[in-house]
């Protein structure tokens, strides 16, 4: 089957010598507006955020920085790279100002929630199903694993305690 991806980024589209810019994370235009999205945080994805320990959301950034361009639209940043780490950084630390590096030559479009959600679950699905008991011995506490791969808390600690955990 031949995917043809969304959104390229071409190595001299980025310009990797600027400055980085301190931008708010609250600031920032993540996802591009589609009709059919319904934003409403339902009661699994505030579970699911709120136990996701503080130091491990920096750990994300570090380790997934997003990458903006300023829109000549909205005026405001928007998020080309990262989308989705920068969202769950944004959720719990909406005033949390970090240096980001700003793209100088940003593609044409950016992607929507829509978009992004359909192709994590197309990459990483089955390795997700593939993965469940190393995804729990990576994360740092049951909740995590257990929101991670589908299953009860209880599942997740039995088979961190059965394995033992890994750091990261």
């Amino acid at each position: 089957m031949n995917v043809t991806p969304l959104l390229r980024l071409r190595p001299q589209d980025i310009d990797w010598l600027s400055n980085k810019k301190p931008v708010r994370l609250n600031d920032l235009i993540v996802f591009s507006a589609s009709t059919q999205e319904n934003f409403v945080i339902n009661s699994n994805f505030e579970k699911f955020v709120t136990s996701i320990p503080e130091t491990r959301l920096y750990d994300f950034l570090r380790w997934s920085p997003p990458r903006i361009a300023v829109s000549t639209r909205h005026g405001g940043p928007l998020v080309y790279v990262n989308q989705l780490v920068t969202s769950l950084v944004r959720y719990r630390l909406p005033q949390l100002v970090i240096p980001l590096r700003q793209i100088a030559n940003p593609p044409n479009r950016q992607l929507s929630f829509a978009e992004i959600a359909g192709l994590s679950e197309y990459v990483f699905g089955d390795f997700v199903d593939d993965n469940t008991e190393l995804i729990c011995r990576l994360s740092k506490t049951a909740t995590e694993a257990a929101l991670l791969i589908g299953k009860s808390i209880n599942t997740a600690a039995l088979i961190r305690s059965r394995l033992g955990t890994l750091p990261l």
